[in-house]
């Protein structure tokens, strides 16, 4: 009886060292997330106090164009994309 006991304990030892493992593994991915959320943030508020927060001073800021000639640009079948940062414009054909 003893043994069948002391089998048991060496079992739920076992598990409950596997579940700390997972659990600090899951820890550690979460302080990764928050923190790579926390960067996120800054950035969002670095670049809204950069624009004042003003979609038009942004637009502005990264040369922007006109939307004539954008509509132009569709007629001949240019496409424009432009970097995350809202750099300046790069063209191609299709």
């Amino acid at each position: 009886m003893i043994d069948l006991l002391k089998s048991q304990v060496q079992v739920k030892d076992g598990q409950i060292r596997e579940l700390t493992d997972h659990n600090r593994n899951l820890s550690d991915t979460n302080l990764k997330l928050i923190g790579r959320t926390v960067q996120q943030a800054n950035e969002i508020q670095t670049r809204l106090r950069l624009t004042g927060g003003n979609k038009a001073a942004k637009e502005r800021a990264a040369g922007a164009e006109a939307p004539a000639a954008e509509e132009s640009r569709a007629a001949t079948g240019e496409c424009v994309a432009t970097s995350p940062s809202g750099s300046t414009p790069r063209s191609w054909r299709h």
